[in-house]
């Protein structure tokens, strides 16, 4: 349906190269609220790290556009793309979950909230890091420029 070799490695559904990486079609998060998809079959697809790391948040067909210019090629990827997502992916209704399990959802809000504060964390640290290796990096570098 997508395209792939079975008995192959995968490729990259957007650009062909081999995949490194699963890339989500719709997003877990939007706008830090859930998105009704999640980790299912239908809404993982086999990515390079570029077309991961590019498409980011991004809506796939919005990606593909820029990716692929000429329409024939488009139409024919965003046709496969759209079939293997809608023979495989469900939307779940989150609404009717929230109802269902406020405990849950309280403690999800709550381990979000922490992650965030953690990869907020993580930033400075890498950033003092950074720093960090730069000056060691300024240090070793020879004075007066290359010997060669």
């Amino acid at each position: 349906m997508l395209g792939q070799n079975p008995d192959g490695d995968l490729s990259c559904v957007y650009c062909e190269l081999p995949a490194e990486t699963w890339d989500h079609l719709i997003g877990l998060v939007k706008k830090g609220e859930l998105r009704g998809y999640g980790h299912q079959l239908g809404n993982l697809v086999p990515c390079c790290k570029k077309c991961n790391s590019e498409k980011g948040a991004k809506d796939w067909e919005v990606y593909l556009g820029k990716k692929l210019p000429e329409p024939s090629a488009l139409a024919e990827k965003r046709r496969r793309i759209a079939s293997y997502r809608d023979r495989y992916a469900a939307l779940v209704n989150l609404e009717h979950a929230k109802g269902q399990s406020p405990d849950d959802w309280a403690l999800y809000g709550q381990i979000n909230d922490e992650i965030l504060m953690l990869m907020k964390k993580a930033d400075v640290v890498a950033a003092r890091l950074h720093d960090t290796i730069k000056q060691s990096y300024e240090k070793q570098k020879p004075v007066g420029g290359s010997s060669a």
